[in-house]
């Protein structure tokens, strides 16, 4: 397989959460980049990996920090990495963790308030 990007979420404002279900066929990582256009207030955001268990519930095993995004200067972007061998020191401006990725799996955006945050959200399949 080669590496791959598509859309995860569309661009839009948003004040809850959202839920995005992948489907892994045989790549070994993850990038997931967050592009927030705009904001009002401080809005703030987790983003979770879950994965699928065999009764078909979703179990949380990673938890990024909350993000605030409230720079001044407008449009700033964050990026997660899930992939083998990961490690946060060897990226600048990039959250990075240790794992494998699962075949069924749910990137869980938490929204810690109602403060209106537009963003996107690309991902990055990695070989």
């Amino acid at each position: 397989m080669a590496n791959e990007s598509f859309t995860i979420l569309e661009e839009a404002a948003r004040t809850a959460d959202v839920v995005a279900n992948l489907d892994n066929v045989n790549h070994r990582g993850l990038m997931i980049v967050v592009k927030k256009v705009t904001h009002t207030a401080t809005p703030s955001m987790n983003v979770k990996l879950r994965v699928r268990g065999e009764d078909g519930l979703y179990t949380e095993i990673i938890l990024n920090t909350a993000t605030n995004f409230t720079n001044a200067t407008g449009a700033d972007s964050y990026a997660i990495l899930f992939y083998p061998g990961a490690n946060a020191t060897d990226f600048d401006g990039l959250e990075a963790h240790d794992i494998p990725l699962p075949r069924e799996f749910q990137v869980f955006f938490d929204h810690a308030d109602a403060d209106s945050l537009t963003y996107s959200v690309r991902g990055h399949w990695l070989d």
